[in-house]
């Protein structure tokens, strides 16, 4: 009787189970084909609203002095939300765009940023006033976007690196809606999940300046080694159970990170570190390249009365922007062992200048965490805080100060120590990342150091121990080594980087 009934139920019903696997394989053929149509759509509109563009910015069938028709313009854009920031990425983004204007001169460019639209007129202003450099405005446009808050670290309390990325791609999402995309993009912030939105719906050509990588083999080892940090908290670096879990979602979103990697048509690198780390999770088809960023060395250079060491003041300086990742904390704390190692009559002249840019309430906020913390040591009358200050202010600062540290770990280069050297400060640097493999040799151009303990023993050495002829030896020898960073070698590599690009449309 039950096999009756089953065989009932199939002769009622036989066909609907295939019917509904036929839906099911028909939408999972068809999900791509309909993508693909999508996505001929998107690109056909963007390119059409570009060539739009293009031609908008030439007068059609005009000739040139020597009679040769006009070339089409060639569209440049660059991704960076914060281009305002007056940082170390930012003086990459200004001279690259400097060395195309220079070059190219059929290059219209674009710089998208999440400055608000009231701040864009005064952008070149402040380029030229921080890293001295003279933007054309003639070839260039700043288009604001509304979308910033999508990527910044406050938007997303848990979940950051998942959140920022989808936000990302939602804030690229919005030059596709407001503004055409250009011929070449050119990410100079990190924002690798934008890299197939481009790629597929607007058949733009993709290229990287890679700053940092979004997750690298130190951030997995430290989940796997349960070790707490500034993105690892203490409750779950103590927790087995939540370790594994997010261990298994940073292996997830490094797959991830490496598939939209991979849709580059070029990657530049800042340091050895990066190239390291990038190589290994995005597995280019080329090997990236390193190119060391822009570093105005001679804008540092004190004049001759500030270049001996005994005009120095006793001031330790740190040039940093206001983040979590520079790791200040330990800058005071390394100081405030250094202070009291020493007789107090030896010390009342001795300051700590901490110098940074703070971009929004988050920043503001660790400033006040800082000035809390240096006060909880007794030492708060000793540290002062430079918030946002005018280049000539920096200048000067870098200029006096005897000694600079340097405490983020696996900083990924770190123009600001390249500028304290060529500024005339013994560095002290943390010992990871692109300090110590391509900028310090440790007792020779600066020093490397690890804990408080021994960044306040290289502070005394300085201060105390060293003569003036050892630390005009080690001001020397770092003069000397940083030529390799300089502003017309960048240009030069970033320059024949974009040839190949070009060539690649």
């Amino acid at each position: 009787m039950l096999i009756s009934e089953t065989t009932i139920l199939g002769e009622d019903y036989g066909y609907l189970p295939h019917f509904l696997f036929g839906i099911f394989l028909g939408c999972l053929l068809g999900f791509p084909g309909l993508f693909y149509i999508f996505a001929s759509y998107a690109s056909k509109v963007q390119s059409l609203a570009r060539e739009k563009f293009r031609l908008s910015l030439m007068n059609v069938g005009s000739l040139t002095e020597d009679g040769a028709r006009q070339e089409l313009p060639l569209l440049i854009g660059f991704f960076h939300p914060y281009c305002n920031a007056g940082g170390g990425g930012e003086r990459v983004l200004w001279q690259a765009v400097s060395a195309i204007q220079k070059r190219h001169r059929r290059a219209h460019i674009t710089v998208y940023t999440g400055d608000p639209p009231s701040e864009c007129k005064s952008i070149l202003g402040k380029v030229e006033e921080r890293f001295g450099l003279q933007v054309s405005a003639q070839s260039l446009r700043i288009v604001p976007l509304s979308r910033r808050w999508a990527v910044e670290a406050s938007t997303w309390s848990r979940f950051t690196l998942l959140g920022q990325s989808l936000g990302s791609v939602y804030m690229a999402m919005e030059i596709l809606e407001k503004d055409h995309a250009p011929d070449i993009l050119i990410d100079s912030m990190g924002y690798a999940f934008s890299y197939p939105l481009f790629r597929i719906f607007a058949d733009t050509k993709v290229a990287a300046y890679v700053h940092y990588p979004t997750i690298s083999n130190d951030m997995l080892s430290l989940v796997a080694d349960r070790k707490g940090n500034f993105n690892n908290q203490r409750f779950i670096s103590n927790s087995r159970f939540l370790s594994s879990l997010k261990l298994i979602y940073y292996r997830l979103f490094a797959y991830a990170y490496g598939l939209v990697g991979r849709c580059c048509t070029g990657v530049l690198v800042n340091s050895s570190w990066t190239r390291d780390h990038i190589r290994a999770i995005w597995r280019p088809k080329e090997p990236p390249a390193v190119l060391f960023p822009p570093c105005d060395t001679e804008r540092f250079v004190p004049p001759a009365e500030a270049a001996l060491m005994e005009s120095r003041k006793k001031t330790v300086v740190s040039i940093a922007q206001f983040r979590p990742e520079k790791n200040h904390r330990l800058q005071i704390e390394a100081f405030s062992v250094f202070l009291k190692s020493r007789e107090r009559s030896d010390l009342e002249d001795c300051r700590l200048l901490l110098i940074g840019g703070v971009r929004n309430e988050e920043d503001a906020k660790l400033v006040h965490a800082l000035e809390d913390y240096a006060d909880e040591l007794g030492i708060a009358e000793q540290v002062e805080f430079h918030v946002n200050i005018h280049f000539h202010q920096l200048q000067k600062h870098l200029q006096e100060a005897m000694v600079a540290i340097h405490t983020m770990k696996n900083e990924h280069f770190g123009i600001g120590i390249v500028e304290c050297m060529a500024a005339g400060a013994v560095v002290l640097a943390h010992n990871s990342g692109g300090p110590s493999m391509d900028i310090i040799e440790s007792g020779k151009t600066g020093f490397l150091c690890s804990t408080a303990e021994e960044y306040a023993d290289a502070m005394s050495r300085v201060f105390f121990e060293m003569s003036d002829n050892e630390k005009q030896n080690i001001r020397d020898a770092a003069r000397k080594s940083i030529t390799r960073f300089s502003c017309d070698k960048f240009e030069a590599g970033f320059l024949e980087a974009f040839r190949y690009l070009v060539r690649a449309r």
